[in-house]
């Protein structure tokens, strides 16, 4: 998202450039597994979104783990082994 802590639907489509119903879209399935939390604020009818905390770095740890096991499966074929799975 951005440095804000909670933005609306209508100003996350505008930093990306694309439809809020797009935005909403993929909002609600964050929202499902966990990574945004959906907040309101009284008073006010707008819906806004937060990304969770400790998000950003469980993302970039499964990122990495990703990365280890194409190195490690690129490795293996190199050296013609057969992974273990075969």
């Amino acid at each position: 998202m951005s440095r804000q802590a909670v933005q609306t639907f209508g100003q996350i489509a505008d930093a990306l450039q694309t439809s809020k119903g797009s935005i909403s879209s993929v909002l609600k399935t964050l929202v499902t597994m966990r990574w945004v939390d959906k907040v309101s604020k009284p008073g006010d009818r707008k819906d806004y979104a937060s990304i969770r905390p400790g998000i950003p770095p469980e993302l970039t740890r499964r990122q990495s783990g990703m990365y280890t096991d194409l190195t490690n499966m690129t490795a293996r074929a190199r050296t013609n082994r057969r992974p273990e799975w075969c």
